[in-house]
């Protein structure tokens, strides 16, 4: 059978399709005794970026005063926090907050916090934060990981205690695809060309459009993959963003896909059911 496309023909196109680069995630999981592992919605993790902790105390810190002048990052005092919990007000109660990714921004792993220029805080002014800082696991000491597979496996002798609720924040690049999962891509969208093809065509056919169309085809399944990867993801608030521009990019890719193969197809190709994000709620106190 002809090899209409290959790994590291995927891989160059993926380059453009995750020009992101790392991507920030924090993804929640109850740790089970009996399972002993937890599997994470990525591979291709990057094991130094790892955290995993969970929120013992659920009484904010704070307020803390802080005086934010220009767009410097500042610390707030605070690390390690529950993603999406720091918040940041006018007045010490808090009841005139500021807005995140608005007027401020925030770091959860070493709570560092700058205000951004065009928000609502002044330049220079005293506001007051609050966050809900998280416990802060060992590596190699509660919990051992395989960074390619994305597996997390908890060692029964250190301080994690069964049923926790773990948060897990790590970063990937933004695909986290393997070669074994482009491969499988691949043959699933060759194996479609093949079963469809016209009685004129066959599996050994070396038309330079059929590499193309099988090409883009793996595109949008990978792209697709990728898209519900990021929903996965609880806590990573450009999750949702990220999902609907990749599933838009996969019908793109789709739609170039069924244009150049349709030549050499004697059936229509289904399209996939669209899908929606569902963004989960940020968490409040």
């Amino acid at each position: 059978m002809m090899a209409w496309t290959d790994v590291d023909t995927i891989k160059l196109h993926l380059q453009e399709l995750t020009a992101e680069g790392r991507v920030v995630h924090a993804f929640e999981a109850i740790y089970l005794e009996e399972r002993g592992k937890i599997q994470l919605p990525h591979q291709l993790i990057m094991k130094t970026s790892l955290r995993v902790s969970a929120l013992l105390d659920v009484l904010p810190t704070g307020p803390l005063t802080l005086t934010l002048t220009g767009t410097s990052w500042y610390p707030s005092g605070v690390e390690n926090l529950y993603p999406r919990s720091f918040v940041v007000a006018e007045d010490p109660y808090p009841l005139q907050r500021y807005r995140e990714s608005v007027d401020y921004v925030v770091r959860d792993e070493d709570g560092s916090v700058r205000r951004l220029e065009g928000g609502s805080i002044p330049s220079g002014g005293t506001v007051y934060a609050w966050g809900l800082p998280m416990h802060l696991y060992e590596m190699e000491v509660d919990y051992l990981v395989d960074a390619d597979a994305g597996l997390l496996m908890i060692l029964p002798e250190g301080s994690i205690p069964p049923r926790t609720r773990l948060i897990i924040a790590y970063e990937t690049t933004a695909s986290g695809i393997t070669d074994t999962v482009i491969q499988q891509a691949i043959d699933e969208v060759e194996a479609k060309i093949t079963g469809r093809l016209s009685d004129e065509y066959g599996p050994e056919s070396s038309d330079v459009e059929l590499g193309i169309g099988a090409t883009e085809w793996t595109l949008a399944t990978i792209a697709d993959d990728i898209a519900l990867r990021s929903l996965l993801a609880s806590g990573d608030a450009s999750a949702d963003d990220r999902a609907r521009r990749l599933m838009e990019l996969a019908r793109r890719y789709e739609e170039r896909a069924m244009a150049t193969l349709s030549p050499f197809l004697r059936a229509p190709v289904p399209h996939p059911a669209t899908r929606g994000a569902n963004p989960s709620p940020p968490p409040v106190w």
